[in-house]
């Protein structure tokens, strides 16, 4: 089968998506398909602001869809979640190409941006949320990311989805059967790495920072990547004082598993509202590290739920700051605060292209 692959960003431009396309890519290759991809940006960074982040994308959807419909023929179009709306470029490339096509959605818009106020209510939203639904219901089939947004895309657009988790980069999988025996530096710190955007919790790190001080524990939080969120977070901590916390860039990618594994503890958070719109792509590698994990979010969200099943992982609701601190100074207090487990990275790699082999085996099959 000749299959095209769509997204705002590809193999070596940093992004996640571009990253799991170029997996995706590789992976179906090796399985007898003819696979090509088209993406814009050769580099991933952070979002323009305003007016300019919409010229952006828009002008990502033109270029998409002028070399989509000069691409020659294929039978399947698989869009990945960037510019927004995608799905809809998509959907037009594979019916010029009479292919069947597919939707993975890493993100849900306008969904999100309505959630994250970024879009009012109104017109716009209105007729954007009635365009992805004629697109998402016009598609031969859209996956989702965990169990939240397939019940979110049920309920508020009547899609029917399969769910396939991201994976972890296969580049670091050497790296990764190395980590249990690396141990952590020699200063306590919780950490904080990646992308700090809006849809992501904050204050409850400050907060939970400056009562662990309060008590005297030499714990360092570290703040390593950036995010629109980032100044925020920066102000709260210059406005309560804070001591022991540091901000860093964002890691060289030979560089971030290192400077993870540092770490006595690693955070991931997402803002509750956001919950079914996007799951936190850093999820997929720090589940495999030999560390324990604070997740600050729904507590019975979907992501939640599964890691309330890891005994080295903390689980908190944004107000709970000092249920959290309470969590890391009893962990500061254990003489082996660093989890043991066997990485399981290679295997949720090879259980997710697996599932979308299988979707795309099984439609040809149907035909």
């Amino acid at each position: 089968m000749k299959i095209l692959l769509i997204n705002q960003y590809g193999p070596g431009s940093g992004a996640p998506t571009g990253r799991l396309l170029g997996e995706l890519a590789s992976f179906l290759e090796e399985n007898g398909h003819q696979v090509s991809w088209l993406a814009t940006d050769p580099l991933y960074g952070a979002p323009k602001p305003g007016w300019r982040r919409w010229r952006h994308e828009l002008r990502a959807h033109v270029v998409l869809l002028l070399r989509g419909l000069s691409h020659p023929a294929v039978d399947a179009v698989i869009s990945f979640t960037s510019p927004v709306c995608l799905v809809v470029t998509a959907r037009m490339i594979a019916c010029f190409h009479r292919a069947k096509s597919w939707h993975w959605a890493m993100d849900l818009y306008p969904d999100l941006a309505v959630a994250l106020r970024e879009i009012k209510p109104g017109l716009l939203e209105a007729l954007l949320h009635r365009l992805m639904k004629m697109a998402y219901h016009s598609t031969g089939g859209v996956v989702a990311l965990d169990e939240d947004m397939r019940g979110y895309l049920e309920k508020v657009y009547s899609v029917k989805a399969d769910v396939i988790p991201p994976w972890p980069e296969s580049a670091i999988e050497t790296e990764l059967s190395l980590a249990d025996s690396r141990p952590p530096g020699p200063r306590w710190q919780w950490m904080y790495s990646g992308n700090l955007g809006r849809a992501h919790e904050w204050e409850i790190l400050a907060l939970a920072q400056s009562e662990l001080e309060k008590r005297g524990l030499p714990v360092w939080l570290v703040v390593q990547g950036g995010g629109a969120s980032l100044e925020l977070l920066k102000n709260k901590a210059r406005e309560l004082g804070l001591k022991q916390c540091e901000f860093r860039g964002y890691a060289a990618p030979g560089d971030l598993l290192q400077s993870l594994l540092s770490s006595r503890v690693l955070i991931a958070t997402q803002r509750p509202e956001t919950t079914g719109l996007l799951w936190p792509s850093k999820l997929s590698l720090l589940l495999d590290l030999p560390r324990p994990l604070v997740w600050i979010g729904n507590g019975k969200s979907a992501a939640a739920l599964a890691l309330r099943q890891r005994p080295d992982t903390g689980v908190f609701d944004p107000h709970e700051t000092l249920k959290l601190v309470d969590w890391l100074d009893k962990l500061y207090h254990q003489t082996n605060s660093t989890h043991r487990q066997q990485c399981s990275a290679p295997g949720v790699r090879q259980n997710s292209k697996a599932l979308w082999l299988k979707l795309i085996e099984s439609d040809r099959a149907s035909v």
